[in-house]
């Protein structure tokens, strides 16, 4: 079976074009027709045929975004409902609440007007939980879409990455646009969310959540030297998935370990909810729970790493900004030097997870230092991803972590752990379901040391081997 519009053999059953993307559902379209013995006849006009990105599936990355985005708009409901003081947020209040959470999600800034003062208020925040459950279920969605799609190539799968990008991008454009439907709450007038910055941004964090499955779910769609290096990032790639949910879960414990000890104080730079009243408090834990989890658990890490933490204030002409690390807070407070022992109880397991899932070399040795390649470069986006601002008049104020601090101890961590990690683990074979042991994917250990001896040809095969004794007659 060959496709109609490129000439490409097509799998068996298949939908799609795995070359050109083109539909081919029906059984007659993917007969080959027989080419012009002498050519095309004088005076005929070829048909132009259409670019292969406005064919293929437009219905499956539809389904994705959906997916992906029907998941931010869940949590951001949530979040409007259950952080609002009082009454719930009612009528297109809830609506433009949410709109606007999923296209800060996205990486948009916010600008609104004060109903107090009427002051131009700019916003710049992420809430990350909106964010990574989003994406997240976007990626996974892909991923899943391309697994039943057949057999696939690299421009079948480039080609669906655009379709799924175009749709995305256009979806946060509306998104941005209908947040400016309805005023926020009582003292936000005229909001409205930037729309560049939410298309940019959350194009960017498309890119990132659809390498990660690529790395972690394709083995093999980019053979040779690209597929050996996917390898060796795969585990610290995982092994920082891991350090994401494991962070969120340990700052969830600490948050009510010290709500626990003092309600409604702010113990380790962390606003602990109060527990006067036993509904406020469900509300609270809940919003924080769906909106900022993975904030905090950014801030117990980077801080704890000892990564300065910048803040910024300015006040007309005046203005100033302070940096801190976790040796600055500990001499304060000598509570901060839990937040370190968290931190590195973290990083450590991090560097074992990486090298569990890590392949192994010709000498049985795990391959773990790759986590110092990966560490910095998810390090630094998680910092991004925390950056805040905002200004009101002639205040403004915002917070961020030393990005230069960032990478550089990124860096030496992921090198500390990872070559821990290689001897915490003392398995010499790759981990039971690692992508190296599949089918396909090539030798398990991957080409370090001296090749395997030649043992010269096989011996020739004359004659019954040696022992067999021909049956009796």
């Amino acid at each position: 079976m060959y496709c109609p519009n490129c000439g490409s053999q097509l799998a068996p059953g298949a939908r799609f074009c795995s070359s050109c993307g083109i539909a081919v559902a029906d059984p007659s379209m993917t007969q080959p027709s027989a080419p012009p013995a002498y050519g095309a006849p004088y005076g005929y006009a070829v048909p132009r045929q259409m670019p292969a990105i406005f064919g293929g599936d437009w219905a499956g990355a539809a389904i994705v975004n959906a997916i992906g985005l029907g998941a931010m708009f869940a949590l951001s409901l949530i979040g409007a409902i259950a952080g609002g003081t009082g009454n719930a947020p009612q009528g297109s209040a809830v609506f433009s609440v949410v709109f606007h959470f999923v296209a800060m999600a996205a990486g948009g800034s916010v600008s609104f007007e004060s109903g107090l003062g009427g002051d131009s208020v700019d916003v710049a925040f992420r809430p990350l939980t909106v964010a990574l459950v989003g994406y997240g279920l976007l990626a996974f969605a892909f991923l899943r879409r391309l697994r039943r799609g057949g057999p696939l190539t690299r421009a079948g799968y480039g080609l669906q990455v655009g379709r799924v990008a175009v749709i995305h991008v256009g979806a946060l454009a509306v998104i941005a646009l209908l947040s400016r439907l309805g005023d926020a709450g009582p003292f936000v007038v005229d909001s409205s969310v930037d729309v560049a910055s939410t298309m940019f941004y959350g194009a960017a964090t498309l890119g990132i959540a659809l390498f990660t499955v690529t790395v972690l779910g394709l083995p093999g769609l980019f053979p040779g030297r690209v597929e050996h290096y996917r390898g060796l990032i795969a585990g610290p790639v995982r092994a920082m998935l891991f350090l994401t949910v494991a962070s969120s879960v340990v700052t969830f414990v600490l948050v009510l370990v010290l709500m626990a000890d003092d309600p409604g104080g702010n113990r380790l730079g962390i606003a602990v909810p109060s527990t006067e009243n036993v509904g406020d408090l469900v509300r609270q834990i809940i919003t924080l729970v769906v909106l900022v989890l993975p904030n905090l658990a950014g801030y117990v890490l980077l801080f704890g790493m000892g990564v300065p933490l910048h803040v910024g204030v300015s006040l007309g002409d005046l203005g100033g900004e302070e940096s801190r690390t976790i040796l600055d807070a500990a001499g304060d407070d000598g509570l901060y030097w839990v937040m370190a022992g968290i931190a590195l109880v973290l990083l450590v397991a991090t560097g074992w997870y990486s090298a569990r899932h890590s392949p192994v070399t010709a000498t049985g040795k795990r391959v773990g230092w790759w986590l110092a390649a990966v560490m910095p470069v998810a390090l630094f986006v998680l910092a991004l991803g925390l950056d805040t601002s905002a200004s009101a008049g002639g205040f403004g104020g915002g917070g961020g972590f030393d990005l230069f601090f960032v990478i550089l101890l990124g860096a030496v961590y992921g090198i500390g752990v990872g070559m821990l990690g290689t001897v915490l683990v003392r398995r010499r074979e790759p981990a039971p379901g690692h992508p190296m042991t599949r089918p396909g994917y090539g030798p398990p250990p991957l080409g370090y040391g001296p090749p395997p001896q030649d043992y010269g040809p096989p011996s020739q095969g004359y004659g019954p081997p040696t022992g067999f004794r021909p049956p009796p007659r």
